[in-house]
């Protein structure tokens, strides 16, 4: 029978410093693009260490005795060997379950390891009025697809509480060179694209018309990066306004990292206001700033359909 607890109390001793040559910790360094207290107000923690449950609730915003982001959560010290697996619920007002994220490794005696968790927008279940996932049924949503949860303590950086500006991530290396900026097309995922490919109108769901752009980059950070899509036809003196989004890179070949499904909308209103752009060439160009303030710009350009699908 498992135990469960109702406190995590107990466990604030993992941070750095209180491992022990046959005990050690994890810490989950939760990041998220959510706001805290503002598009979740609520974060559940259910922690299985080696089959005994402890839990905790807790109030996210920024006032005195809540939580924000990044943050930092201790889990252990526990004996060297010790399976652990974290389940992190975020929720909105009034109790909507908005997200869940898993996370599971195995304690290191002797060593206090950093797990970087993610909350991620893609990772958003679906509510009335708004688009998102379902829940897994097996594994964990990373980057806006099912994973597993479990990374093996080799692969865990030592813990250091300044992580949030130190730590390199998988999309920036640390002592990465200059960041690079490619853009693509793709709805499904990255589609390489030379200049003047044919690039699909489609008539969105809401009255609007779109392309589907995606970008790759190279040393630029994996999670709060913003993304600036804009484009301009010049044959028709035409400039289209940007579309900005901040979500997290999904990890691609060569050290790079990608984003796909960016619906970059044309026009909005009845077929005559995209009339003219159709069969027109357009510059598209692409910003990533990640929150350390590197960015690139890269561009591409496109020639779009006849046609509307």
């Amino acid at each position: 029978m498992m135990k469960r607890a109702t406190l995590i109390g107990a466990l604030a001793a993992a941070l750095a410093g209180c491992s022990t040559p046959n005990k050690g910790s994890v810490v989950l360094g939760i990041a998220s693009e959510f706001r805290a207290g503002i598009d979740l107000d609520r974060l559940d923690v259910t922690i299985d260490a080696g089959g005994a449950l402890t839990t905790q609730s807790l109030p996210l915003g920024t006032s005195k005795g809540q939580v924000s982001f990044p943050y930092d959560l201790p889990v252990g010290p526990f004996e060297d060997g010790t399976p652990v697996a974290v389940t992190l619920q975020g929720f909105a007002l009034p109790a909507s379950l908005i997200i869940e994220r898993k996370a599971a490794t195995t304690i290191r005696g002797g060593a206090d390891l950093l797990y970087r968790v993610d909350l991620e927008s893609k990772c958003r279940f679906a509510v009335p009025g708004s688009f998102g996932i379902e829940p897994c049924a097996t594994g964990t949503c990373i980057a806006g697809k099912c994973t597993d949860p479990y990374v093996a303590q080799e692969s865990l950086d030592a813990y250091d509480p300044n992580w949030p500006n130190t730590v390199g991530d998988i999309c920036k290396p640390a002592g990465a060179s200059s960041p690079k900026v490619e853009l693509g097309l793709g709805q499904s995922d990255f589609q390489a694209a030379k200049d003047y490919d044919f690039a699909q109108i489609e008539a969105g769901p809401q009255g609007g018309y779109h392309i589907w752009i995606s970008v790759r980059t190279k040393n630029l950070r994996r999670s709060g990066s913003q993304t600036e899509i804009s484009g301009a036809i010049p044959e028709i003196g035409l400039t289209i306004d940007p579309l900005r989004v901040i979500f997290t890179l999904v990890p691609d070949e060569g050290g790079y990292c990608k984003l796909y499904g960016l619906r970059f909308q044309l026009a909005l209103g009845p077929k005559d206001v995209v009339a003219p752009m159709l069969g027109q060439k357009l510059k598209i160009t692409g910003t990533v700033t990640d929150k350390d303030g590197a960015t690139a710009t890269g561009d591409r350009w496109v020639t779009l359909s006849t046609d509307l699908k």
